[in-house]
């Protein structure tokens, strides 16, 4: 079920443990590993209603998240924890399949923003209009590398995908 933390042991760590959700076309999601143990070389694998595979990759660490993903088709989806014939011993895990849902706000110039971001995957939406042009500063006030902002305009992208710690300062 989408939303709730699953946890399981591949024992031996050569087995597969099969789960299956239930989505709407558009949904977005995120494949959220929490926590692991053993089976260096286990893969997890998505297929969509179809059987046509969504992601393959290895399931080794905390870090091999996948997502955001947008879910094309509405239906049942499959989702495989893989272990390896080159695993021994017993593999455990916990997986996270995280709807996420984007959240939108107006951006008050000169004002300072203080927001969370409620799961992994959301994206916070700020806008703001100009009456005129300007020439205008980003002080990320954080140090986090892992928060990432785009600007957005009416000629199109003027700032894509930069890190925070990359945005005020000249080192």
């Amino acid at each position: 079920t989408p939303g709730t933390p699953v946890s399981g042991t591949l024992d031996p760590a050569s087995t597969t443990d099969a789960y299956r959700f239930t989505a709407l076309p558009g949904d977005r999601v995120f494949f959220d590993v929490t926590a692991r143990s053993g089976g260096a070389s286990a893969q997890w694998t998505v297929l969509d209603p179809y059987g046509n595979q969504l992601f393959d990759r290895d399931f080794n660490s905390t870090g091999s998240d996948v997502g955001p993903v947008t879910l094309a088709a509405g239906g049942t989806y499959t989702l495989l924890v893989e272990g390896s014939r080159l695993d021994a011993g017993a593999s455990s895990y916990t997986l996270h399949v995280q709807p996420v849902a984007d959240e939108a706000f107006p951006l008050t110039l000169g004002a300072t923003v203080s927001e969370a971001i409620d799961e992994p995957g959301e994206r916070d939406v700020y806008t703001f209009s100009l009456a005129a042009p300007a020439t205008l500063y980003f002080d990320s006030l954080t140090n986090n590398s892992l928060l990432r902002w785009s600007l957005q305009g009416p000629a199109g992208p003027a700032v894509s995908n930069r890190a925070f710690t990359s945005s005020d300062s000249h080192d």
